[in-house]
């Protein structure tokens, strides 16, 4: 069984390969980049893949104290919650240290430029205070929406940008639809 993983995970390889198509000369280009010897991670598309994934990092939730983990796939949610805006800011600052100590120990990386927060309120009442979250030393944007798993989740917890999103999907699917009945 260990040779086989050993099998699986080791000597692998993996290069680029673009397809370009000029229709008004009915040619087609094939670029390739040389291969290169993978040495972390399984491969991507494999059904493994996810599963070994999440055997790696299921540790995670159990050395973060303070907040709940939402995990799906290799996204991530943290959800800190307090009244007190000292003691938030305080939970916050805990969290995202631990968070950095367990992705370095873990040799995982957390991608900053995808990394947002979001502060829940009611509809009305807008919150007048932003926290400070550092990850790797970078101040987290918030942002008034984010889409997770499909959703769109607003700051406000209203169901119209999700709404929104959706009649914009069916536009597009009717209007293809449309487009092949006509062939």
């Amino acid at each position: 069984m260990n040779r086989w993983f050993q099998s699986y995970l080791t000597n692998r390889t993996h290069f680029i390969e673009i397809s370009q198509t000029d229709r008004s000369k009915h040619t087609q280009h094939r670029f390739q980049s040389s291969s290169r010897t993978i040495t972390h991670g399984v491969p991507q598309g494999s059904i493994l893949g996810p599963l070994l994934f999440l055997i790696y990092i299921n540790d995670l939730s159990l050395n973060i104290k303070g907040a709940k983990l939402n995990l799906y796939a290799d996204d991530m949610n943290v959800l800190v919650i307090d009244r007190n805006e000292e003691a938030l800011q305080t939970k916050l600052s805990s969290v995202m240290k631990q968070l950095e100590i367990w992705f370095l120990k873990n040799d995982l990386i957390i991608n900053t430029t995808k990394t947002v927060a979001l502060s829940f309120h009611l509809c009305r009442s807008l919150p007048h205070f932003k926290l400070h979250i550092l990850l790797r030393n970078k101040e987290i944007d918030y942002v008034p929406e984010v889409k997770f798993i499909g959703m769109c989740i607003t700051e406000n917890l209203s169901w119209q940008a999700h709404i929104c999103s959706l009649c914009h999907r069916w536009v597009n699917l009717f209007s293809l639809l449309n487009l092949l009945k006509t062939f």
